[in-house]
């Protein structure tokens, strides 16, 4: 695994101030760009959480440039297959059909429920759910709004990170469409355009 001295997300969240909704915007901008291209070459992560969020550069220094990591338990998804037998990953990022506690759908959803709880854990600096309640989470009513906008978060975050933790995977937001989203759509893509090209070269 490459080494780079900013850490992953994991680290960087617990030892600074909560972001910016702006800061935490790029930064799941960016994740979220990774997850979809995976997705479209037909990998599944199946391990997505700030753990295995690395941090190339971050202000004050640089932009924010943010690489997925860790692609031990990554599949690939052939056509009619890849539902999920075990469940494998970390408890609280780990979706609610891969314990069985709903039906399974497409087997990109559950990187797409591990994102909405790391995008939440960026904006609140707490988990989502309590693990206990895990099982419990089962309708749009459960979804913890409550906490997002006690520290400041937007309808439109809200929104967004509620599209993508979903109870039911067909429910949820794709990679692709949630990049299309309205709260996503306001970052500004000139400093990841640079980044991108910088990463090329």
């Amino acid at each position: 695994m490459e080494y780079l001295e900013a850490g992953n997300l994991a680290t960087y969240l617990h030892g600074t101030p909560p972001l910016s909704e702006t800061d935490a915007k790029e930064v799941s901008y960016q994740i979220l760009d990774g997850l979809c291209m995976m997705h479209e070459n037909g990998f599944a992560h199946r391990d997505l959480k700030p753990h295995n969020i690395l941090i190339k550069s971050h202000p004050p220094n640089g932009e924010w440039w943010m690489k997925l990591a860790d692609f031990g338990i990554t599949k690939r998804i052939e056509e009619g297959l890849g539902q999920y037998s075990t469940a494998k990953g970390t408890r609280r990022y780990i979706a609610p059909e891969v314990w069985g506690f709903v039906e399974q759908g497409s087997p990109y959803a559950a990187d797409i429920r591990a994102l909405g709880e790391t995008v939440f854990e960026i904006l609140a600096k707490k988990p989502s759910f309590r693990p206990r309640s895990l099982a419990l989470h089962k309708s749009e009513q459960d979804f913890p709004a409550t906490e997002l906008h006690n520290t400041g978060v937007s309808q439109l975050g809200v929104g967004f990170v509620k599209s993508l933790m979903q109870p039911y995977p067909n429910d949820r937001s794709t990679a692709k469409a949630a990049l299309a989203d309205p709260w996503i759509a306001t970052v500004p893509i000139e400093p990841i355009q640079k980044l991108q090209i910088a990463q090329n070269t």
